[in-house]
């Protein structure tokens, strides 16, 4: 493994000073990482104190959609050899090493049909420690995710059709169905920032924690699932549509706004429609 190339590869949206130390963190444990943001402004301004020969920055002036600035990012990371990619987003972070715990991995199993290693996303909805052990699964987030080189030869780039969401769970569908495995080092885990936490409340009370989403997000996840659907008529992305349709109903407030971009999925997804959605 002391000859195996990894690269980072860090997507920025108008990203907050904050993330700094993030990316430094990602940057500390691969051999070169691609930042790329896809801001209308640049933000090199946040990271130019990381920059070096093996930092490298590159802006888009646009938001190009995460899929296209990903594969912008692994073309770039084939081309300097990569042999292992670690992707991360801007908000999160390793809280430990994860690179060495997938090394240790990789050093100790056959992975050639390993397409994935993964970690545990800790996350105030969803707390994890470091523990030992692995499982096999079936869907893994991008960020924190460490994807083979020869994986992505055999499987595909991400399918760009999927602006922001669902990119990841189509590509780990994709991986299964080539018969890929994906695998969780349970050692390694990220401090994950997946949707703004909420409460619902009763009597003042707070029963339980949910994760919400604005308007416009919803209508990103709910046409992913949709595209997802029509592609794999898998049973848990099934799921996971119809229990973010009913928390966008009764649990986000607005419940007509949230109904109207479902059905604005719905239909886009139908007429092929993806490019950018304008509330």
């Amino acid at each position: 493994m002391n000859d195996t190339k990894i690269i980072g590869i860090v997507s920025l949206f108008n990203p907050l000073p904050s993330y700094r130390k993030n990316i430094k963190r990602v940057a500390d444990i691969v051999d070169t990482l691609i930042i790329v943001d896809d801001s209308e402004v640049s933000h090199r301004h946040i990271v130019e104190v990381l920059l070096s020969d093996k930092v490298l920055y590159f802006w888009n002036g646009k938001n190009i959609g995460l899929s296209k600035s990903i594969n912008f990012g692994i073309r770039s990371a084939l081309e300097l050899n990569a042999d292992w990619i670690l992707f991360m987003d801007q908000d999160s972070y390793p809280e430990n090493n994860i690179v060495s715990v997938y090394k240790e991995y990789i050093s100790s199993h056959d992975v050639e049909k390993t397409a994935l290693l993964a970690p545990q996303y800790d996350y105030d909805r969803h707390q994890r420690i470091a523990q030992s052990g692995t499982k096999q699964i079936s869907f893994a987030n991008l960020s924190g995710s460490f994807i083979s080189s020869r994986a992505l030869q055999n499987i595909g780039l991400y399918d760009e059709r999927f602006y922001v969401d669902g990119l990841d769970t189509e590509w780990c569908l994709r991986a299964s169905r080539k018969q890929f495995f994906l695998v969780e080092c349970s050692r390694a885990v990220i401090c994950h920032h997946p949707a703004e936490t909420r409460y619902f409340k009763l009597f003042g009370k707070k029963i339980f924690p949910y994760g919400y989403s604005s308007v416009e997000r919803h209508y990103y996840q709910m046409k992913a699932c949709f595209l997802i659907n029509s592609m794999y008529r898998n049973g848990e992305c099934k799921k996971t549509a119809i229990v973010k349709f009913i928390k966008s109903i009764f649990l986000y407030g607005n419940p007509k706004q949230f109904f109207i971009s479902t059905c604005r999925a719905y239909i886009d997804n139908k007429n092929k429609h993806y490019e950018k959605y304008k509330e």
